[in-house]
């Protein structure tokens, strides 16, 4: 057990965060809203988090640390987003929480700045990005630094990418692939055709029941 009774678990991936050697994880706890006497959900912040591996009485144990409370996170992915040689969070949040709300709805990347168990600086790839389902990292232009790809689930439902001008913490450029496509949610990127570049595939649900995926041609 690494820990029991979290709320909502989404995200879980396993990274070397620390660099000591050995398999850590990251996990999201997205909170489940709480519905009110007068039927308006309370959404409460949830957790991205990472568990580090150590050693206790010769058996594997595992410690958890806090990287930042949100409402609705949920999925991502443990990426290198400023080159430097550790692992960075990218992640997505918002999904199914109210439009208007202020403190969600964005795709962002948390800094591992080489001292994980303390703080993780915040960077926005795109806010207002409404209902975030996933976000994942790749470098899709050929440039050399990490671009993401990223879903929005129902409002109104699309897949994109966005383009990285800088080092991860600058301008972002979006580039739609799919609008208006319902409940799109799991996106990932492979070389499906084998001419070595990154393709992008998704998926979407109820409303839409299809899985696409986006040959990358190489072009601007």
């Amino acid at each position: 057990m690494i820990e029991a009774d979290v709320d909502e678990t989404r995200t879980i991936r396993a990274a070397d965060f620390d660099q000591d050697g050995d398999v850590d994880f990251l996990g999201v706890i997205a909170v489940n809203p709480v519905k009110q006497e007068n039927g308006i959900k309370e959404f409460k912040p949830g957790f991205i988090v990472w568990y580090e591996q150590y050693r206790e009485n010769d058996t594997v144990a595992f410690r958890r640390h806090d990287v930042a409370r949100a409402i609705r996170p949920l999925h991502g992915e443990p990426a290198d987003m400023d080159g430097d040689g550790d692992l960075d969070i990218l992640m997505a949040m918002g999904m199914s929480a109210p439009v208007e709300r202020q403190d969600t709805h964005r795709v962002l990347w948390y800094e591992n700045t080489g001292k994980p168990t303390s703080s993780w600086p915040t960077h926005v790839v795109a806010d207002g990005f409404i209902d975030s389902f996933e976000a994942v990292a790749h470098d899709l232009d050929g440039d050399g630094d990490m671009d993401v790809a990223a879903t929005s689930w129902r409002t109104p439902g699309r897949v994109v990418w966005f383009e990285n001008k800088g080092s991860g913490t600058d301008e972002w450029i979006m580039h739609a692939l799919k609008e208006n496509w319902r409940s799109a949610n799991q996106v990932i990127i492979a070389d499906f055709n084998g001419d070595k570049r990154p393709d992008i595939a998704a998926i979407a649900e109820h409303g839409s029941y299809e899985l696409r995926w986006w040959k990358n041609e190489g072009k601007p």
